[in-house]
Order: structure tokens, then C-alpha cells, then sequence
């Protein structure tokens, strides 16, 4: 793989890195020194897969961590988020599965909270376009979370 292009991110701080033309990674300058990332170089299949499998994979899980303290995600929201800061497609869905498998990101779950929270104020169909349409939410888990948040409202007069 020869590295074609390094662009300054547009806050300054990371690197993004094309490999063969194409967008592979974003790195910081430490790590391009440290990786020996410059134009018109080979990298190695052993660089390239220490920094994809270790060093991006653990930013990533740490990114989505820091997330996930503040609130909830649905897992296409946390899709959209790790996309934006310029996380490979493999990366990103290596981070949502070790998410989703430890529960961290549960659907089902989001869909009951946020339904739970703003059933009172908004409309069944104001809900499902919010989540449906805006989080990624599957249609038949929002019937669902949509069903028994109507039971435990009832159960609650």
C-alpha cells in the first residue's frame, strides 16, 4: 500500500491518510512519525494492521465510550458519530459489534427510554419518524418498544 495523500483535519490536530487514493485513516502527527507515514511511501501490511486493529480500534472504542457517558445511542446514531470522525467502515463496525455484545448499545432499549420520556408530548407518529427515520430504529422494534410503553402507562393508572 503506498501512501498517496495526508491531509491536515480540519480542527489541525489529526492527519487524514490515503492509501492507493483512497481515504484509509486519520492519524495524529506523532503517529505518522511514529508509523513512518509520508507521501509517496509504502506502508507495511504490519503497520497498517497495527494501526488499524489496535491503535484506531481502541480510539474508536474510547470515542464511543466518552459518548455513551453523556446519554444513550441508537446504534445508526452511533454509526453517524464514529463515520463523522473519520473512522474506517471495518473499524466502525468492529466498535458497534463489541458495543452491541456487551450491551452497551441496545436498540430496544433506546427505543423504550426515548418513548418513555416523550410519550406524553409527542404523537405516536412524531415518535416513530424521530426514531424510525432520524436514529436508525428498525420499524418493528419501535412497534414493539411503542406497544409496551402503552402497557406500563396503563399499568401505571
Amino acid at each position: 500500500m503506498t501512501v498517496t495523500g495526508i491531509e491536515t483535519a480540519p480542527r489541525g490536530k489529526k492527519h487524514r491518510v490515503f492509501l492507493d487514493g483512497a481515504y484509509a485513516f486519520s492519524l495524529y502527527g506523532g503517529e505518522l512519525r511514529r508509523y513512518r507515514v509520508e507521501i509517496g511511501e509504502e506502508l507495511s501490511e504490519e503497520a497498517h494492521r497495527e494501526i488499524t486493529e489496535e491503535v484506531l480500534q481502541k480510539r474508536a472504542l474510547l470515542y464511543a465510550a466518552h459518548l455513551l457517558q453523556a446519554r444513550e445511542y441508537s446504534v445508526e446514531r452511533m454509526r453517524r458519530k464514529l463515520r463523522e470522525s473519520g473512522y474506517a467502515e471495518d473499524c466502525i463496525r468492529r466498535t458497534l459489534s463489541y458495543l452491541a455484545e456487551r450491551r452497551f448499545l441496545d436498540d430496544r432499549r433506546f427505543a423504550r427510554e426515548y418513548i418513555a420520556r416523550f410519550l406524553g408530548n409527542k404523537s405516536r407518529r412524531m415518535l416513530y419518524r424521530k426514531l424510525v427515520g432520524e436514529y436508525g430504529i428498525a420499524e418493528a422494534v419501535f412497534d414493539s418498544a411503542f406497544t409496551e410503553a402503552l402497557s406500563g402507562e396503563e399499568a401505571e393508572d
